[in-house]
């Protein structure tokens, strides 16, 4: 066993082990002797009861065998249960003898000239039944040539009769020999049956004085064995008034050098490996469990539709309820005066859908040249007219992608036109400042002209058809003839027509849009929208063949 405790104290803790070993063997010393004496007097009181009762049994099997004279007995016993033994064997071998001699007779018994039994054990009839069928099997084989009045023939006739009477007289003998088996096994059994009679008055009274006799042989061995391990507890008791003990110390506790707790290098190394891996591990956990769309590649791989861009996320920032855009530390960026090598404040931007128009420098801006660029090489023969903006869900940024995008392609001097067509939640007209009367529903509910409706921006090469005032039936209207005629028409006046609609998965409005333009540029908010969702969205479309 080893013993260990634990300290601030190294001498204390040397202290209390080798202390706590040393009372510990004193306390097993004491407690054997304890119980060695407890034991010793339990054995006594017990080997004196045992000796009163012993005793007690001794006289009664005297006096019952005084009165059965059972010790005179006991001779005359033994030669009546032998000589009981002795017929019972008798008798046993009788009823062998009789049943041998039964079989034999019931054998021959029914014995006829012409049906001999196959098995006979006796080995006289067995010899004069393999003769009789010789001279039996001759007589038959001459018969075929001779007459029975023939000499030959008479002969082996005669033969067989005489042979036939000594297999009768066979039989006679077999059925003596079983009458006398059968006297003989009777006589045995009725000799038997007296012989038990006499066992069992003999054996009635010797039974008690059996039992008793037992019951005392009994008592007496309990005796002999208490008396003997009270010898060996009262050794035991002497030995243990030596202070002995099969306890014994093997090695002291010594004053440690150093401390067992805490093992700050294993710690350290096992917090790095820890940390190491646990990260490593969670990373693995947090991409297995993100089923998002994340990037381009993403969008390549589920969706097989090529990436016309990325255009980074700038989380705002309140400062007295304005919106602050501003991209990764470090960047540096110019614009009006040049100053390089110098990092210049962020500009405070009020509405970050302009932001190609009001910061053309702004790194943002360049992305969505780039945005406009690959649009134009995609389909770099006959590049679409009327594009269509849309996402999977709410909030993914498709009306700040048109409005900046309707001011890239305005830079090219190419006349642009947005069409709000988001009947349900429009906020092109907010973003622009103009007046959101008449516009797209006006136009489609014929209340107002598309002259009228149409309105000249602020931002150079830059018209907006607004929503309108929201209708009760925007899917209806936007899959009118009226619709499609329109959008001929504009494709006659304007360079660039881009629409901004409802998510796909919102409503239906999205889909019959897309199905009467050129192309469709769909947004994703990475990290935001599942895969699931947004395959649906895409599948949504090509139904509709957009």
């Amino acid at each position: 066993v080893e013993v260990s405790f634990t300290s601030p104290s190294p001498i204390l803790a040397t202290e209390v082990v080798n202390t706590l070993a040393v009372e510990f063997i004193d306390f097993s010393i004491e407690k054997r002797y304890e119980t060695t004496q407890q034991a010793s007097d339990f054995l006594s009181e017990q080997i004196a009861n045992l000796r009163d009762d012993l005793a007690a049994k001794e006289r009664e099997l005297q006096r019952y065998g005084q009165e059965k004279e059972l010790f005179f007995l006991s001779d005359t016993e033994s030669t009546a249960v032998s000589k009981f033994a002795d017929l019972n064997k008798a008798y046993t071998q009788a009823q062998i003898d009789r049943i041998r001699a039964e079989a034999a007779y019931l054998e021959l018994k029914s014995l006829k000239a012409n049906s001999l039994p196959q098995f006979v054990n006796n080995p006289v009839i067995q010899q004069l039944k393999t003769e009789y069928t010789r001279i039996k099997n001759e007589y038959e084989e001459k018969s075929k040539k001779f007459k029975p009045s023939y000499p030959e023939m008479i002969q082996l006739k005669a033969k067989l009769d005489s042979m036939w009477n000594e297999l009768k007289k066979a039989v006679d003998v077999a059925e003596s020999e079983y009458r006398s088996a059968l006297k003989k096994e009777v006589s045995l059994k009725n000799l038997l049956e007296e012989q038990r009679a006499a066992v069992v008055r003999m054996e009635s009274n010797a039974i008690l004085y059996k039992s008793i006799k037992i019951e005392v042989e009994n008592k007496r061995g309990l005796l002999n064995s208490l008396v003997e391990r009270q010898n060996e507890t009262l050794v035991s008791a002497r030995l243990g008034g030596l202070k002995t003990s099969n306890i014994s110390i093997i090695d002291k506790a010594k004053v440690p050098k150093d401390p067992v707790f805490p093992k700050k290098k294993l710690n350290l190394i096992l917090a790095l490996l820890m940390g190491l891996f646990g990260g490593v591990g969670l990373c693995f956990i947090f991409e297995y469990l993100d089923n998002t769309v994340k990037g381009p590649e993403d969008v390549e791989k589920l969706a097989g539709l090529p990436s016309l861009g990325v255009i980074p996320f700038l989380p705002p920032k309140g400062v007295k309820k304005k919106k602050r855009y501003g991209y990764y530390s470090g960047y540096k960026y110019s614009y009006g005066k040049e100053n390089p090598g110098s990092e210049n404040p962020l500009p405070e931007i009020k509405e970050i859908e302009l932001v190609n128009h009001l910061y053309p420098k702004f790194f943002i801006s360049e992305d969505y040249r780039t945005v406009r660029t690959s649009i134009l090489l995609s389909h770099a023969e006959s590049p679409p007219k009327t594009i269509v903006f849309s996402s999977t869900l709410p909030k993914e940024g498709k009306t700040a992608t048109v409005v900046n995008m309707a001011v890239a392609f305005s830079q090219l001097e190419e006349k642009v036109l947005i069409i709000d067509a988001d009947l349900r939640k429009p906020r092109l007209h907010r973003i622009f400042k103009v007046r959101n009367l008449g516009g797209l529903s006006g136009y489609l509910t014929g209340k107002v002209s598309l002259k009228d409706a149409i309105q000249k921006t602020s931002v150079e090469n830059i018209w907006l058809l607004p929503s309108g005032v929201i209708p009760p039936n925007p899917s209806e209207l936007l899959n009118s003839k009226k619709m499609k005629k329109m959008m001929e028409e504009v494709k006659e006046a304007f360079d660039v027509i881009l629409l901004d609609t409802t998510p796909v998965l919102a409503v239906i409005d999205a889909v019959i849009v897309s199905s009467i333009a050129d192309s469709v540029v769909f947004l994703i908010k990475a990290g935001e929208v599942a895969r699931k969702p947004f395959l649906n969205a895409v599948e949504e479309l090509r139904r509709a063949k957009a």
